[in-house]
């Protein structure tokens, strides 16, 4: 399966990028100079191995990348980021949670990922994505965000 990797609260870059997705806060990725612009279709999400987060090293979603388009203002809200020089924005649908996370080494780009046999996806319930369903770290960052 196609694969791209977040970074999750690293170190140098505090925002909780794969969480926020995750929990369909995020429904725009955005990349720099994206040269895989062609690209479309279901695409695991995984964590990159800095994040400190529990997410770290880990496949943790599945959505479907629907179109890929220059970033513009109107995509700001739905990728939690203002817009900025050479930014594509992925458009995210159909998310889907894993019956398991389980271990990647994350790469820069679209790369491949073998899925364990036993590993399936599920459509969570709405009631999932409340904020108190959310895990301590994101709402946290959530409070720690507001002006």
């Amino acid at each position: 399966m196609k694969a791209i990797t977040l970074q999750d609260n690293c170190p140098k870059n505090p925002t909780p990028w794969l969480s926020l997705v995750e929990y369909k806060v995020k429904t725009i990725e955005t990349r720099k100079n994206w040269i895989y612009r062609s690209y479309r279709g279901d695409t695991l999400f995984t964590a990159s191995a800095c994040s400190r987060t529990p997410n770290a090293g880990l496949a943790v979603c599945v959505a479907n990348v629907v179109d890929i388009v220059p970033m513009t203002k109107a995509h700001e809200e739905e990728a939690c980021i203002q817009v900025f020089d050479n930014g594509w924005a992925l458009i995210l649908d159909d998310l889907r949670w894993l019956s398991r996370k389980f271990p990647v080494l994350g790469k820069l780009g679209v790369f491949e990922v073998d899925l364990p046999p036993d590993v399936t996806f599920f459509t969570p319930s709405a009631e999932s994505f409340k904020p108190q369903q959310m895990p301590v770290y994101l709402r946290n960052f959530f409070l720690n965000s507001v002006p």
